[in-house]
């Protein structure tokens, strides 16, 4: 009877140890779509191209490069806009599991914009920052002619 006691200890033990692992990675995601990382990774401020001065009523681009690693790929683009007010919004997906290079990757996000009236415009592009994960913005003036 000893001899069996110490082998269930140890198969009850191991039941346990690898159990919670089991459901642990069962219920995570393989990857997530988070809010890209716009500054850092050795560049001092965000890439970004807004123009100076668009149309009236005339769509107008602007983009934002967002950074990670091999574990990343580009993502989709949120835009909202209310009046003046235009916020750009680059998500990435980043890969939870597996092995992934330390590469730097590059992203180009590209938003289409349109202002209905004459007057002052503000785009905003909203990221994270390196290290840290730590939410930017940054806010620029546009003339709508």
């Amino acid at each position: 009877m000893s001899a069996r006691g110490p082998g269930t200890v140890v198969r009850t033990t191991l039941l346990f140890l690898f159990v919670p692992a089991l459901a642990c990675s069962s219920l995570e995601p393989d990857s997530i779509r988070a809010l890209g990382y716009i500054a850092g990774f050795g560049f001092a401020s965000p890439q970004v191209r807004i123009p100076d001065t668009v149309q009236a009523r005339v769509d107008f681009t602007v983009s934002v490069n967002t950074f990670g690693g091999g574990c990343f790929a580009a993502g989709d683009t949120e835009v909202s806009i209310d009046g003046f007010e235009a916020v750009v919004s680059p998500y990435d997906i980043e890969r939870r599991r597996g092995t992934c290079s330390t590469v730097l990757r590059v992203f180009e996000h590209g938003a289409t914009i349109r202002f209905e009236q004459a007057g002052t415009g503000f785009v905003t592009i909203r990221g994270r920052t390196a290290p840290g994960g730590g939410t930017i913005s940054v806010r620029r003036a546009i003339t709508v002619e």
